[in-house]
């Protein structure tokens, strides 16, 4: 399974808080160190990590824009993010613990949903439970459980 999809999606968009959470991925779950698509993140991680005081900046804009908008999942990935560069980041961390129950709620509803569909629409109970992932931290249950389930589809 690769994430190269996820990266150039991420480029596309333009978001470089997006583009640095796709090479992540990349470089987390290509073992392989020499292929294109870890060649490829590791050029992409060096160019953004002169900029990451200002993708952090654009990320916590585009959480607060979001979050008063609403737009909740937007607004988590966005604090995740930012953690993720900066894992002392204390607005960003302040707003996810404000956020805590909203997104339990939103993951257990998304988590919930595509298990009902996954009997009749595979395709889109994977894209509920890869919500989940975006939604929530690692630590979290339901990230856990979607993984788990993202895991036996692909097995």
């Amino acid at each position: 399974l690769t994430q190269y999809p996820v990266l150039r999606r991420a480029e596309e968009q333009g978001e470089r808080w997006q583009v640095w959470m796709a090479v992540q991925r990349v470089l987390a779950l290509e073992e392989d160190r020499g292929n294109a698509y870890n060649r490829r993140a590791l050029q992409r991680r060096r160019d953004l990590e002169p900029a990451l005081e200002e993708v952090i900046v654009e990320a916590l804009n585009g959480a607060r824009q979001a979050e008063a908008q609403g737009a909740l999942s937007h607004a988590v990935a966005r604090y995740l993010a930012v953690v993720e560069i900066r894992p002392e980041h204390a607005q960003a961390r302040q707003a996810l613990t404000r956020l805590r129950p909203s997104i339990d709620d939103e993951a257990k509803r998304l988590y919930d949903e595509a298990y009902v569909l996954q009997e009749r629409d595979l395709y889109r109970a994977l894209q509920q439970w890869q919500r989940v992932l975006e939604l929530t931290p690692a630590d979290h249950p339901y990230h856990r459980k979607a993984q788990v389930q993202l895991e036996r589809s692909h097995s």
